[in-house]
């Protein structure tokens, strides 16, 4: 009984391949290109999504998708219509090369444009390898080298022959009409180098402007596609994200202002603004922000106190964190408005003689639209600083009290601020008992001074802390 059952399955699959295999195929004719998007990453990959509108008869159809790179994944291949049965790849004929189109015009006018700049024109008389004959209209015969020739012009291209990648669909369909299909896929040959930067500051106004590479190393042309550069870290074995490895662009950790150290989000997408035609076999450099004025100051920053290391502490050496430090640091503060991915920064300055300077070449982490980037320009030669401890009292074994003095001094014509980050490093548990001036808290290490100097002027700060022990 169940061998026979067996038979019976058997012989109804047979039928049903069979009746597939006498259903006819419908050749189906593509109407209209609609939209062409292309998502690309850093690590030599992109997902394509190619939507036409194709002419289509209920049942079997063959859909034949030309312009395909050979780099395709076939195994990622989705179609948003019907049911994808089958799919192969069809490539070019081999017919379409040079040696075949100077065969099929022997006896024909044919023109060579050559490198030199020369246009060559008459009767293609014979070709032998890379060697060519061709009569003039003086009758004169001229031997002609292939490597030599830049633009060809043929009297006779073949008709009808595959110039280049198809994917061949066969998809079971429920309806009849024109249908909008999209064929996602994977291709590999195509990437997006880190985006350049150029930030321009002529008096009161900065603008901002970028350019991303990208580089299309499949065989393919994709015209007028809609580009998004993807970034950030997923799960594929052979992908290291290339953003992760860009260092801060301030040299030092800082309490204030803030460093550019975000971390870039998982599978962060940024948009190019305008549709692209990314050329086969090409490089290319695109514009990523359009030029536009953005607001940007100079931020000046006094940062002379110790680096936190452990926060579980309580250090009571009395010369701990006293330090001398002149240095002023000149930071550029600046919002795009929009997320921007890593890359170099330039920033360049015009001086009132007209003349353009280069002040800034630094790397710069992924920002985020909203988020305030701070890039370290210098250290000021007219603004300096100096940071003393004036008192230093263990009140007990388990508290100590200090007094800071800081000393700021503007050797310029012109009023500036200067921020004073300062650390309570001693202990985690602080507590500051006077100050000199208003103060804010910056995070649970330590507070912020703002001070504003006079030109040819110095102006002091200090205040009082008490740490205790951490409990």
């Amino acid at each position: 009984m169940k061998k026979a059952m067996v038979g019976i399955v058997g012989i109804i699959c047979l039928l049903m391949i069979s009746g597939m295999n006498a259903q006819e195929v419908n050749i189906a004719a593509e109407v209209s290109q609609d939209d062409l998007r292309l998502t690309v990453y850093t690590n030599n990959m992109a997902i394509v999504q190619d939507t036409r509108t194709v002419t289509l008869t209920a049942g079997l159809n063959q859909i034949d998708f030309a312009g395909i790179p050979a780099q395709i994944d076939s195994t990622s291949v989705t179609l948003n219509v019907g049911h994808l049965l089958q799919q192969n790849i069809i490539p070019p004929d081999p017919d379409t090369s040079f040696t075949h189109l100077f065969q099929e015009n022997i006896g024909h006018p044919v023109s060579f444009l050559m490198e030199s700049g020369a246009t060559i024109e008459g009767i293609l008389t014979s070709v032998n390898g890379a060697e060519l004959l061709i009569r003039l209209e003086d009758g004169r015969t001229s031997g002609i080298y292939t490597g030599d020739v830049d633009n060809y012009v043929f009297s006779i291209y073949p008709e009808d022959r595959q110039e280049e990648y198809t994917l061949r669909l066969l998809v079971d369909v429920p309806s009849s009409g024109n249908q909008q299909l999209t064929l996602t896929y994977i291709t590999n040959g195509i990437s997006w180098q880190s985006v350049d930067y150029n930030l321009s500051m002529v008096d009161d106004q900065t603008n901002l402007s970028a350019w991303v590479t990208l580089q299309n190393a499949t065989n393919t042309t994709f015209e007028t596609a809609q580009v998004v550069l993807a970034a950030g870290d997923f799960n594929r074995v052979d992908f290291v994200a290339r953003d992760a490895g860009f260092t801060p662009a301030t040299p030092t950790a800082m309490m204030t202002p803030t460093p550019n150290v975000y971390q870039q989000p998982t599978a962060v997408v940024f948009p190019v603004p305008m549709p692209i035609t990314l050329e086969a076999a090409e490089t290319q450099w695109v514009e990523f922000l359009p030029s536009g004025e953005t607001q940007a100051r100079n931020i000046y920053v006094y940062d002379s106190s110790p680096r936190v290391y452990n926060s579980t502490s309580f250090i009571t050496e009395a010369t701990y964190g006293v330090t001398s430090f002149v240095g002023v640091s000149n930071y550029l503060e600046f919002e795009s408005g929009v997320a921007m991915p890593g890359g170099q920064m330039r920033i360049y300055e015009t001086r009132p003689d007209g003349n353009q300077v280069l002040i800034g070449d630094t790397p710069i982490n992924y920002i985020e639209a909203e988020q305030a980037v701070y890039i370290f320009l210098n250290e000021s030669a007219l603004l300096t600083g100096e940071r003393s401890q004036q008192d230093f009292q263990v009140l007990s074994n388990d508290a100590v009290q200090e007094t800071i003095r800081i000393l700021l001094t503007n050797n310029t014509d012109e009023a500036v601020q200067i921020d004073v980050p300062e650390r309570m490093t001693r202990s985690s548990s602080w507590e500051i008992l006077a100050a000199s001036m208003p103060f804010e808290y910056s995070d649970g290490f330590g507070v912020e001074f703002a001070v504003d100097v006079p030109p040819m002027s110095s102006v002091e700060v200090s205040y009082t802390v008490m740490y205790t022990r951490p409990q």
